[in-house]
């Protein structure tokens, strides 16, 4: 059976790693997300994964916060297909989403999204 968590070892909270990430990442855009993500030397967990949403687009953190959760959940639903493949091939992956748009997105078409970018990242491994 497959788990569906989202645990404190696939966050990614390192100052360096995001760092690394916005100077020599590769970035996918599906709107409403902008995808920094690169490969990375084996760690605890296969995926590292954060989530911005801008301050200067939603001044509500409410709103921000809403736009993380379902983000989240989205991600948390459907990463067992990248966890799959980045297991075959022995990788680790850390994903940066920057949330573009400047409306509030409902979950389904956030979760289609998700999925597309999932969709991308498996093609490119």
């Amino acid at each position: 059976m497959q788990k569906f968590v989202f645990n404190k070892r696939e966050k990614l909270t390192s100052r360096k790693d995001i760092e690394e990430l916005f100077s020599n990442g590769s970035v996918i855009s599906v709107f409403p997300f902008r995808v920094l993500w690169k490969f990375t030397p084996p760690q605890d967990s296969p995926i590292k994964f954060t989530i911005s949403v801008p301050k200067k687009k939603f001044k509500r953190a409410v709103d921000r916060n809403l736009l993380k959760r379902r983000t989240r959940e989205a991600f948390r639903l459907q990463k067992p297909v990248l966890y799959k493949q980045l297991s075959d091939q022995k990788k680790t992956l850390n994903i940066f989403l920057i949330f573009t748009s400047n409306e509030i997105i409902d979950f389904h078409t956030i979760e289609n999204k998700i999925s597309h970018i999932i969709q991308k990242l498996v093609a490119i491994l």
